[in-house]
């Protein structure tokens, strides 16, 4: 889906930058507060929600 679908691909990219940015704020490699870390990682949760249904369609 990644090569025919511009959308995916898009979320795809977006999803994995923002893992590494959580990653990074749980390692205390990106110090921020714990509210900017949760909004982070929901986030990401939906993104990988919406990447899941364009999957399972």
């Amino acid at each position: 889906m990644k090569t025919n679908n511009n959308h995916f691909r898009r979320l795809f990219d977006e999803y994995h930058e923002l893992t590494t940015q959580v990653e990074n704020m749980e390692n205390e490699v990106t110090p921020v507060s714990s509210m900017t870390e949760e909004e982070a990682k929901k986030r990401r949760l939906h993104l990988k929600d919406e990447l899941y249904a364009m999957l399972i369609k």
